[in-house]
C-alpha cells in the first residue's frame, strides 16, 4: 500500500497505473487525478492511446471454436455460434453487421460463396473457405429472415453479440468467442495471402 502523504500526486498516480495496459492508462490517470481533487500538471497529461488490437485465432483455436459451437445445448445456440464464426473469420463482419445479416445476404457468384454486408461500409465479401460452404448451409437451413439469433429480438441493443457470447458453454481454458478476434483473423488471413490493403 502506498502512503499518499509520502509521495506527490503524480508519483502516486504513476505507481497506481504502472501495471495497466497502455489502452487504459490515459483514462485511469484522468480519473485518479479527479478523485484526488488535483489538477493535472501542465505537460504531464497523456492522450488516450488506442486499444491493443485483438489477437487472431490460431489454427488450433479455430478448431476448438468450431467444436465448442457444435457442442452447445440447443440448435438455435449452435446455429448462431456457427454463424458468428463463419461470418466473422470468413468475411470479417463487425458485431453491428453480424446482427443485421439476413439469409438473402448469402449467395454464390462465379462459384464462390459471397456475403452482402449492408450498413455504413456496404460491400460484397467473398467468404473464404472452408467458412463459405458452412455459412451457405446455415443460411439455407434458417427459417427466419435473420441469420444470427433468428426470431424476435432487440437488435439495436449494443451488447447483443457480447451477451450471446457470455452465455456460451465452453471449457474455461478454451479460447473465448469474440468478434474482435474473428475480424483480426480475417484480416491476418488476407495479409498472409498477399491481398492488397486497398482491397
Amino acid at each position: 500500500m502506498i502512503d499518499p502523504g509520502a509521495v506527490g500526486p503524480s508519483r502516486l498516480i504513476s505507481a497506481t497505473i504502472a501495471r495497466r495496459r497502455s489502452s487504459t492508462k490515459g483514462t485511469y490517470r484522468s480519473v485518479l487525478f479527479g478523485t484526488m481533487g488535483t489538477a493535472i500538471p501542465p505537460g504531464s497529461a497523456t492522450g488516450f492511446p488506442g486499444a491493443v488490437a485483438s489477437a487472431p485465432y490460431t489454427s488450433a483455436e479455430r478448431s476448438e471454436l468450431m467444436f465448442m459451437a457444435k457442442a452447445q445445448r440447443t440448435k438455435p445456440i449452435r446455429h448462431s455460434a456457427l454463424v458468428m464464426i463463419t461470418a466473422g473469420i470468413g468475411a470479417g463482419v463487425s458485431p453491428v453487421e453480424l446482427v443485421a445479416l439476413r439469409t438473402i445476404d448469402v449467395s454464390r457468384s462465379r462459384g464462390h460463396v459471397v456475403l452482402f454486408v449492408g450498413g455504413l461500409r456496404s460491400r460484397v465479401v467473398a467468404v473464404r473457405p472452408p467458412y463459405g460452404a458452412r455459412l451457405e448451409s446455415l443460411a439455407a437451413e434458417t427459417r427466419d429472415d435473420f441469420l444470427f439469433r433468428p426470431g424476435p429480438a432487440e437488435r439495436t441493443y449494443k451488447n447483443f453479440v457480447n451477451g450471446f457470447c457470455r452465455h456460451l458453454v465452453s471449457d474455461p481454458e478454451a479460447p473465448q468467442l469474440s468478434m474482435g478476434r474473428c475480424r483480426s483473423s480475417f484480416i491476418r488471413d488476407h495479409l498472409a495471402m498477399g491481398t492488397t490493403l486497398l482491397v
